[in-house]
């Protein structure tokens, strides 16, 4: 739960957090000038969410099949971002 309160905590002070990102967020508690204090359910969910990311990261990290993910064919060398950008957005 600890990210969960950074992540809420951060989303209260930024300014300039898109419009769709404040309406994801919202759909789990975190609001801009309420506290966050999600129940037991959400909780669970939020923890489940939390795992399930985990091993979704690790997996595509350490086994990544994507060929673009290598700098050079038959190299071990990693791209920084996939799809060369830092925030993971359709171009």
């Amino acid at each position: 739960m600890r990210r969960w309160r950074i992540l809420s905590r951060r989303s209260r002070h930024r300014r300039s957090t898109r419009a769709r990102t404040l309406g994801l967020l919202a759909s789990i508690g975190i609001e801009k000038g309420k506290p966050f204090q999600p129940d037991v359910r959400m909780k669970a969910t939020l923890t489940g969410a939390a795992a399930v990311a985990n091993a979704m990261a690790r997996s595509i990290l350490f086994a990544n099949r994507d060929k673009n993910f290598y700098l050079d064919p038959g190299s071990y060398w990693e791209v920084g971002f996939l799809g060369g950008s830092s925030e993971f957005g359709a171009r």
